[in-house]
């Protein structure tokens, strides 16, 4: 058992504090924790006075109380034994208050914890929240890992809508003792990890950083981060917010480069690379086919894809001629390639088509779609299109995509069908595309996605 494995995976936790506290016992409920669940407050009936007075060793802790008060319950976390704990207090080193860290270091001593100042974890694949907030009861048998300085972000892609089964969600707050690396290293070893997405303000330690991230490309799980403080504002706000230090953001480029990680700006942008990742890892190559019946969206598919190293190579002689023949002369044979809706309704000609656009062997195609919303009653014409794609999807190498142009285009429902015919459903037409970039390896010259 590593380190930190009791405290990701606890059969019993102490609960320190008031009504943040009530949240995470709530939370610990919604997920159907089965473990012991021991309340610790110095007036509330029906709780444990202090660390001391607990039946056992908690294997976690969450610590909820203000931060002059977390160091004694550290020493008596450290003195019981526990296996670690969540600081979930602010007023350490984003508030320049150093001697309190220091103070709290010392207390905890060999205890690992998360934080100061950071929102605690969830552990959805076993069941269990030191996490003071609301949260869905899905638990997936296999998906990604989420680690985050940011609470707020981790609360974001806790309550996102976009078909992202998420494992772990783990911040990290000012990685006073428990630093991104050690997360990376310990999740990396759980085989239902399917891919590692990451938020950063900061690296604690870079050789220790490299060391992590080729862990985890040995266990093939790629990784997908954010890195705050591009802008000069930013770089500043980090400081507050974490007190970390953004550094040279060139640099961060180039040791994205050097360790294969795909670098992203905006959460929705990270979110739809790590499906494509969870959905059979990067793809081969940068070769993209994007299909519409319209005109509008092949045309603003090579608009949204300028700048973004993807490769938008001319069908292969082979598959023009097969598509002539199956299409006839009005179809103009292009990439991005607008089908039309000339046999929108005839299922044969769609079959054909597919299998002509599949066997043309793209690393990717970008099946740019979109879906009536739930209230519409008859999809039927939708359905023949999208089921004949997903349909034919699972028999060719190439990586098979929806790419809704907008994000409301993904229903549940098509969302839902895509995942079980191993279609990823990509929602934003600017998103989907810069997840297809970053999940094809571009790294050579970095993008800021």
């Amino acid at each position: 058992m590593s380190l930190l494995s009791r405290l990701l995976n606890p059969r019993s936790i102490a609960l320190f504090g008031g009504h943040w506290v009530d949240a995470v016992i709530v939370a610990n409920r919604s997920l159907g924790y089965t473990g012991d669940i021991w309340r610790v407050h110095p007036s509330r009936d029906d709780c444990y006075r202090s660390a001391h007075q607990l039946p056992g060793s908690a294997d976690a802790a969450f610590v909820g109380v203000a931060a002059r008060e977390v160091p004694g319950i550290a020493r008596q976390l450290r003195e019981n034994d526990a296996g670690g704990f969540v600081c979930f207090a602010s007023g350490f080193e984003e508030a320049q208050n150093h001697a309190l860290t220091r103070e709290l270091l010392t207390a905890a001593a060999n205890t690992p914890f998360l934080g100061t100042n950071c929102y605690g974890f969830i552990n959805y694949f076993d069941g269990v929240a030191l996490w003071p907030d609301k949260l869905t009861c899905e638990r997936p048998a296999r998906g990604v890992a989420v680690i985050t300085q940011s609470g707020g972000l981790g609360i974001g892609m806790a309550h996102s809508q976009r078909s992202l089964p998420i494992g772990y969600l783990i911040t990290v707050g000012n990685q006073s003792a428990v630093a991104v690396e050690d997360l990376i290293e310990e999740v990396a070893l759980d085989a239902r990890v399917s891919a590692i997405g990451l938020y950063l303000e900061g690296i604690r330690n870079v050789g220790r950083f490299r060391q992590a991230v080729a862990a985890a490309r040995a266990a093939n799980k790629p990784i997908a981060l954010i890195k705050g403080g591009r802008t000069q504002w930013s770089a500043q706000a980090t400081v507050l917010h974490t007190a970390s230090l953004a550094g040279d953001d060139l640099v961060f480029d180039q040791l994205c480069v050097e360790t294969g990680i795909a670098r992203c700006d905006t959460l929705a942008t990270l979110i739809e690379t790590l499906k494509v990742f969870h959905m059979g890892g990067p793809l081969r190559g940068n070769r993209v086919l994007a299909i519409a019946a319209s005109g509008g969206y092949a045309i603003t598919t090579s608009d949204a894809a300028r700048g973004l190293p993807l490769d938008f190579a001319p069908m292969p002689a082979e598959a023009r001629a097969r598509l002539s023949g199956i299409l006839g002369p009005r179809i103009v044979l292009s990439n991005p390639f607008d089908f039309q809706t000339l046999y929108w309704h005839d299922q044969a000609k769609m079959r054909a088509m597919f299998e002509a656009l599949f066997e043309a062997d793209y690393d990717a195609i970008a099946f740019m779609f979109g879906y009536p919303p739930p209230s519409c009653e008859d999809t039927a014409s939708y359905d023949t299109a999208i089921n004949e794609y997903i349909e034919l999807a699972s028999r060719y190498r190439t990586r098979a995509t929806v790419l809704a142009p907008l994000p409301e285009f993904c229903t549940p429902k098509l969302r839902e069908r895509c995942i079980r015919g191993g279609v990823v459903p990509l929602q934003g037409h600017l998103e989907g595309l810069q997840a297809l970039s970053a999940a094809a390896g571009n790294y050579e010259n970095p993008v800021h996605l």
